[in-house]
């Protein structure tokens, strides 16, 4: 959008207190078209840290998560990254949550824009899609989850001893069952006690969902498969449902 850079500049100078800011983004396909559905939420969002717990904080971005995609809707100050560069360094694909997470755990105050000041393309086949073929859809996701399992581990590392360390445990073992469940091996070490510990969901939510998940990560691969397809036909139905 023309006004980006101009919005971001006066926020960031009219608050010297604010370390992270969020715009929403409209969702486009390969074409440019619009997604047909609007964006539900367009409150705006101001956390400050003396007023809110770090908890509370993390919980309020989680549930008005919808209309903030991409990276690229995320600016922060720059002495953040700098004080945990050597997390940053370990990431290889989870930028956005990594971003999220340093900016909870600074001193800095955050703010969830609802303008929208930029697109986001929603691609079948992409950087982080692949809609076209059900084995490359597998393929890809195994792959992705590896590594999102691998750096969910180093930003779970870095909440250790705060208010988040419970989410981010929570997620990273999430991680390691959806690795397991579209790869043939357990690279990610996930175990059935694990699994267990997915029914303490702190989130409060798909806390049966996502332990019947883990459970059929470790049935054959028959079985997985029937699930992977699922998934796939789900993801092709959003696709749809957004643009056609």
């Amino acid at each position: 959008m023309p006004n980006k850079l101009s919005k971001v500049l006066s926020v960031f100078e009219n608050d010297r207190k604010l370390g992270f800011y969020r715009h929403k983004m409209m969702i486009i396909n390969e074409e440019g078209k619009p997604s047909k559905f609007g964006i539900n939420n367009l409150n705006k969002i101001y956390l400050d840290k003396e007023k809110v717990k770090l908890s509370q904080a993390y919980l309020i971005m989680f549930r008005n998560r919808e209309g903030y995609a991409a990276v690229s809707s995320m600016i922060m100050r720059k002495n953040i990254l700098l004080h945990r560069i050597e997390y940053l360094n370990k990431i290889r694909i989870a930028t956005d949550i990594f971003y999220i997470i340093s900016s909870l755990l600074s001193k800095y105050n955050i703010y969830l824009d609802s303008e929208i000041l930029g697109k986001y393309r929603f691609q079948k086949v992409s950087a982080s899609s692949r809609l076209t073929n059900f084995n490359e859809f597998v393929n890809y996701y195994a792959e992705k989850y590896k590594y999102q399992c691998l750096d969910m581990l180093a930003i779970y590392n870095l909440t250790k001893g705060t208010d988040l360390e419970r989410f981010l445990y929570y997620d990273y073992i999430f991680l390691k069952v959806l690795h397991k469940l579209f790869s043939s091996n357990n690279e990610c070490n996930l175990s059935i006690r694990d699994v267990f510990r997915l029914l303490h969901n702190p989130y409060g939510e798909k806390s049966l969902m996502n332990f019947v998940l883990g459970v059929a990560s470790f049935l054959p691969l028959s079985v997985k498969r029937i699930i992977q397809r699922r998934i796939f036909n789900d993801r092709m139905l959003l696709y749809k449902k957004l643009f056609e």
